[in-house]
């Protein structure tokens, strides 16, 4: 993937072909005072589980979907 950025200032395009250049969110907690390991950061990025939210509102039903049984008919070129 291209990212091209420019800089509004002084109008310099770059262009980077990989990811933009800085630190991974490991390392980021590890600036911020993380001690441990990239698997015990990786860990503790884990919490409790949350209690259930509200059911959200009912959705419109959708098109209906092709025949399975005429589907795999014509794929595997058996009689329905």
């Amino acid at each position: 993937m291209t990212t091209t950025m420019t800089d509004l200032a002084t109008g310099k395009t770059f262009v980077f072909n990989d990811a933009l250049p800085g630190r991974d969110a490991y390392e980021e907690a590890l600036a911020e005072g993380f001690t441990g390991t990239r698997t015990e950061w990786l860990a503790s990025l884990k919490g409790d589980t949350g209690v259930q939210g509200p059911a959200g509102p009912h959705g419109n039903t959708g098109p209906q979907g092709a025949s399975v049984t005429g589907t795999l008919a014509t794929i595997f070129g058996i009689a329905p």
